[in-house]
């Protein structure tokens, strides 16, 4: 401890001036050249110059934390959806001064005057970033370097982000590893689906362009994983193709995907690392609107930042400048919802938008000085009298003729340098809905310093909150089973009386409950037929063929062929005892193991039970 404060200290001292000192050493590239790093340890303190990989390393894992909680699963099977080029140049920039800033490419906001009477802070004045991006958390420090996000369909575990991980392919065939990789801004726990590179990634031109280089391909080559339904992925070989110039018109950022759920604020906000700038959080659904249990959140996930010009803060009463709702009335009417002041009847019930969230903190006003946090995400609030009424919303319409576009962070601003080429703006986009109000779709997976491994919402809550703490033995006593179309049972673990067949007590024992978005119900003789799943206990999947389960108050477990002439994939046989009474042949479970109290932990802290466990006779 000792060592990490003293480590602290000198970084803290002496941070300022290295960044003079790198500045300092001759003028700013052009853009598109590459700078490189290699002459900036050569006027480093003895401290840095010795240490500096030390130094990349502390704030990479600082941020890299080993935790996803309640993450989007957007796609059942792992993807990379989005990889383009970003913007060029402005990543390694002395932010400090507006004539360096656009000297360099970047852009400076003009006319910005803070309600409290405060100086613009840097965020608002320009969307480009000083050269120590290791600080936070990118393994370098960046001279005149673009930007470019890798987006996947499951959440990345963040310790295994790695500038070696990825290789990017030009349009002129030739390749190249970034020097730089992290995952902020993308840093909440529920988020963590991309890794933003920095490097020299080609030069400022349109396609047309023939002296025109731009990435058209991003593969994953070695060590990077998502989290997904079973766990760790190995995420080597997946792909991305297709890029272009991010200065060609039309070409500016896009949805990837959309999904209304339950509003929460599980996983939401920054505890760590310490240091991070949280000037924009809390910014979830819960801090902006209340918790009131009509609200549902609309998620959009998309392949970059999306603000006004590029600079200015997406703010949450912006709805109706970019956004509005498509949705099916009960009597199949198409209609519109595109005011956040009125309330649409769709027949099933009443809609109303509040308004956005994951932009920034709430405010009594909202100024040119507004901070949002420039993730790859955007939350749009929606209060619904009932179920029915929130999954008649079908799509979400943005930038349509009329509405107002938006930029990554490679726009002009609102007073852009003349003769330089900007990134260009969204194009109009239509994203369907995914309703998983039922079935939230999410991800759970964290470690601690033992190497012990929960999936449990509320135990990595605690352990990677502000009071930090370390995982229970006993925190994955409750087990999912998770199907191919993401729905889930809680199944609970006992202790086997029958040696090698952990799988055995688990199905034996009780499926007392079905967990339906954050809400644990209880069902009697309910049947589900299931074409094909996996059971998930600890690290084991386990994948089973067509079969059927019996949601029953009593532990049951119903095979497809009632007979037993097939083969059953858990060794039951015919002449086994059935579970219960009534219930004819068709029962052909068995109870294995002893009593065990388990705590059924669901994704929402208002919707937690305890229940008991009992073999059956």
């Amino acid at each position: 401890m000792a060592l990490r404060t003293r480590m602290w200290l000198i970084l803290l001292l002496t941070a300022p001036l290295e960044l003079k000192k790198v500045l300092a050493q001759g003028p700013l590239p052009a853009p598109g050249a590459n700078a490189g790093s290699s002459a900036d340890s050569e006027s480093m303190s003895p401290f840095w110059s010795a240490n500096v990989s030390a130094i990349n390393n502390f704030f990479a894992d600082a941020f890299n934390t080993d935790v996803v909680i309640e993450s989007d699963l957007w796609d059942e099977s792992p993807k990379m959806l989005s990889a383009g080029l970003g913007f060029l140049d402005i990543i390694g920039i002395d932010t400090t001064d507006e004539t360096t800033v656009r000297a360099g490419g970047g852009t400076w906001e003009a006319n910005v005057t803070c309600a409290d009477g405060e100086d613009p802070p840097i965020g608002a004045l320009t969307s480009a970033v000083s050269p120590t991006v290791n600080l936070g958390g990118f393994n370098c420090i960046a001279i005149g370097y673009g930007g470019l996000p890798i987006c996947f369909s499951w959440p990345v575990r963040p310790p295994t982000i790695h500038p070696s991980a990825f290789l990017i392919t030009f349009n002129n065939g030739s390749t190249m590893q970034p020097p730089c990789a992290g995952i902020l801004p993308n840093v909440e726990y529920n988020e963590r689906h991309c890794v933003v590179i920095y490097g020299d990634f080609g030069t400022r031109k349109r396609s047309t362009d023939p002296l025109a280089v731009y990435p058209v391909k991003v593969e994953v080559v070695q060590r990077l994983q998502l989290i997904g339904p079973d766990g760790p992925f190995n995420a080597t070989g997946l792909s991305f193709e297709g890029g272009s110039s991010p200065y060609d018109t039309g070409n500016g950022p896009y949805f990837t995907a959309a999904k209304l759920s339950k509003l929460s604020d599980v996983g939401e906000g920054v505890f760590a690392p310490a240091f991070i700038n949280t000037n924009a959080y809390p910014n979830d659904g819960v801090s902006l609107y209340g918790d009131k249990e009509s609200l549902y959140r609309i998620r959009l996930f998309y392949s970059g930042g999306m603000t006004p010009g590029g600079v200015k803060g997406l703010q949450p009463v912006d709805f109706a400048k970019h956004f509005y709702l498509a949705a099916t009335h009960s009597n199949g009417e198409q209609m519109n919802i595109t005011e956040t002041t009125e309330s649409y009847d769709v027949g099933a019930g009443t809609i109303s938008v509040l308004g956005l969230a994951d932009t920034g903190i709430a405010q009594a006003q909202y100024d040119a000085c507004y901070i949002e946090d420039t993730d790859n995400y955007i939350d749009i609030i929606v209060d619904a009298s009932s179920k029915a009424a929130a999954s008649a919303i079908t799509a979400v319409e943005a930038f349509q003729e009329g509405y107002t576009s938006l930029y990554n962070p490679g726009g002009p601003g609102n007073d852009p340098t003349p003769d330089v080429l900007f990134t260009a703006p969204t194009s109009p986009q239509r994203v369907a809905v995914k309703n998983a109000i039922d079935v939230p779709l999410t991800v759970t997976y964290c470690t601690d310093v033992n190497g012990r491994v929960s999936r449990d919402p509320e135990v990595c809550s605690q352990v990677y909150g502000p009071d930090g703490g370390e995982i229970p033995d006993d925190s994955n006593n409750a087990h999912r089973l998770v199907l191919r179309d993401g729905a889930c049972f809680v199944g609970y673990r006992v202790t086997s009386s029958r040696q090698g067949c952990p799988w055995k007590a688990w199905v034996g024992h009780t499926l007392q409950h079905f967990l339906v978005g954050n809400i644990l119900h209880t069902y009697r003789a309910v049947p589900i037929h299931i074409r094909k799943c996996r059971i998930l206990l600890g690290s084991f999947p386990m994948f089973l063929p067509v079969v059927s389960f019996s949601l029953l108050h009593h532990r049951a477990f119903e095979r497809h062929d009632p007979s037993g002439l097939k083969p059953d994939p858990f060794g039951f046989r015919p002449g086994d005892p059935p579970i219960g009474s009534g219930w004819g042949s068709t029962l052909a479970s068995r109870s294995i193991g002893e009593e065990t109290p388990v705590e059924v932990r669901c994704a929402s802290r208002r919707h937690r039970r305890r229940a008991s466990t009992a073999p059956a006779s």
